[in-house]
This record gives C-alpha cells, sequence and structure tokens, in this order.
C-alpha cells in the first residue's frame, strides 16, 4: 500500500513566554503583546517565571537578570541593546548587529496596523491617545482649513524637564512668542487628551528627549495627527519621515536662526501652509519585518 504523499499537519506546541522587567499591566493588550501573537500565530501562554519559559521578554528597567540565550531586549528608550545581557534586541538602532536587532521606532505603538485593537489602559496617563492612527491619514495631505482658525500660538507637553526641550522653550519664549506649557515639566497637569490640549494650538513644541540616529518616539507623528505644524528636534536620517512637514532643530543648531524660522512662518500665511499641507510620511510603513524578525528569534531560542 502507497504512502499517502500528503504531508500532515504537525500541531506547533505552545510557546511559553515569560514578561519580566516590565510593567505588566502596560504589555498584555498592548502594541508589544500584538507582536508577539503575530510571530507566535496567537499560540502563547504566559507564565510568571522566567525558568519555566521558553522565551524571555525584558526591558531596560533590569531589576531581574535573566538568561542571556532565552532573552529578548525590548525597549522604547534611547538605549542600546547590551548583547552580553541579551540575546536579541528590538531597539532604536539602525545597526543589525548581525541579525539579532531589529529597528522598531516607539511611534509604531500608535499605528492602527490590521488586527490589533486599541486597548485603554487602567494606568492610562492624562496625555494618552484615544485610539490607534490610520495610515492612510499620515500619507495624505492636510487641509489648511482645519488650521485656519485656530487662534493659540504654540504648545510644549512635557513629563521630563529635559535640557535641550527646555532650552527650546526658554528661547521662543524670551525672543518671539510664550509657549504654553502642559504636563508635570510644568506643575500643569492636564486630564485630558494631547488632541484636546492642542486643538487651538498652530504650533507643537515637540522635540525628543534625546538625540541618536534613528531615535524617534512618538511625538513628532501625534503633533502632526493632531492639526498642528510640529517644531521638533530629532534625527534626519529617518526614511520614512517627510522632512518638508516639519521644522527640525537639526536644520538649524542656531538658536537665533531657529527661532526667527518660526517667527516667518507664524507671520507669513503661504509658507505656513506649504510646510501645513505635507503628509508627515513619505512611504507606508510595515509591521511585517519586526514580526519576522520574532518569528526567527524565537525559533533560534526554542529550537
Amino acid at each position: 500500500m502507497k504512502k499517502s504523499s500528503r504531508k500532515s499537519k504537525q500541531k506547533i506546541s505552545t510557546i511559553k513566554i515569560c514578561v519580566a522587567n516590565w510593567w505588566k499591566k502596560e504589555f498584555k493588550g498592548e502594541f508589544y503583546d500584538f507582536l508577539l501573537m503575530k510571530a507566535c500565530d496567537n499560540n502563547i501562554e504566559y507564565v510568571e517565571d522566567f525558568n519555566n519559559a521558553d522565551v524571555i521578554i525584558s526591558n531596560e528597567n533590569r531589576k531581574i537578570k535573566t538568561p542571556r540565550e532565552k532573552t529578548i531586549f525590548i525597549t522604547g528608550e534611547n538605549i542600546r541593546p547590551n548583547f552580553m545581557d541579551y540575546r536579541f534586541s528590538l531597539s532604536f538602532d539602525l545597526d543589525e548587529y548581525y541579525g539579532h536587532n531589529c529597528y522598531c521606532p516607539y511611534w509604531y505603538t500608535r499605528i492602527a496596523w490590521p488586527g490589533i485593537k486599541f486597548k485603554l489602559s487602567a494606568n492610562a496617563k492624562w496625555d494618552t491617545l484615544t485610539g490607534f492612527i490610520d495610515i492612510k491619514t499620515l500619507l495624505s495631505k492636510r487641509d489648511i482649513k482645519k488650521v485656519q482658525n485656530r487662534n493659540k500660538f504654540c504648545a510644549l507637553i512635557a513629563k521630563n524637564p529635559e535640557i535641550l526641550r527646555t532650552n527650546l522653550y526658554i528661547f521662543i519664549t524670551l525672543f518671539y512668542k510664550k509657549v504654553d506649557g502642559f504636563g508635570e515639566a510644568f506643575g500643569n497637569l492636564q486630564k485630558q487628551s494631547k488632541y484636546e490640549i492642542l486643538k487651538d494650538y498652530k504650533f507643537s513644541l515637540c522635540p525628543e528627549n534625546s538625540f541618536h540616529p534613528g531615535y524617534i518616539t512618538e511625538k513628532l507623528i501625534e503633533a502632526w495627527y493632531a492639526g498642528t505644524l510640529p517644531i521638533w528636534c530629532g534625527p534626519k536620517n529617518l526614511k520614512e519621515i517627510n522632512y518638508k512637514a516639519l521644522i527640525n532643530y537639526q536644520d538649524f543648531n542656531q538658536m537665533p536662526d531657529f527661532v526667527n524660522k518660526i517667527s516667518t512662518l507664524d507671520q507669513n500665511d503661504e509658507e505656513f501652509f506649504d510646510i501645513y499641507e505635507q503628509p508627515i510620511l513619505l512611504k507606508k510603513p510595515t509591521i511585517t519585518p519586526v514580526i519576522q524578525f520574532l518569528k526567527k528569534a524565537i525559533y533560534e531560542i526554542i529550537k
């Protein structure tokens, strides 16, 4: 009797994952959980003890030392992955480190990727978004009518009083117009979303916390999506970002020139609208390379 040439489907074992050194209430049901579920075909069991886990997810809050060989480092901060401690990583580094790292900027956490569901965290901050952002919106030109009736100049929403951020705030305020400050950095907490705060503002001062090639968080994307013209400070080498849609301090690096550019745009509607109407993204981003990287990393760990 001939054997059937049809191959039987092999059942994939459940992958046990421990999320260590993380704020657990801010993981399950969130973006990184979504990535892991996609990479593991929804075949995951989360366990508390990393000794019983097949794979460990860790971040920079490294209170518990985990075995390097089965640990994947994931960060939303401007921190280099240390491969003495971790085998693989998702980070802001553009270097793939011989296939051990995948670039995953933090603004990806704000996108409405196919299949992801928005979950408002029980620990949601006052400035949390009210939902994910449609990629099509970020690729489309903006209607200038949406900003024509805004009667306030510029706002800065900040938790940390990082030095460059506060210097930009101070010098724009001193040498042109007052920037309104919101958040813990100003002792001015608001129980409303960023969008509610920014809806009346023409500009949003939204520099990154620190500078490194590839480092970009949600700040720029959210400021643009809120209908403001972003005044940013970040790397100039990002292929997805349309630099014609923003003002980047890195193009000036001299405060008088930077402030003069802002005042010119504020007083010249034609120049302002030329920048304002630009889409913030040049090309459609895809989450597939990140998922494929995680899939391969997990396979390498458990094989």
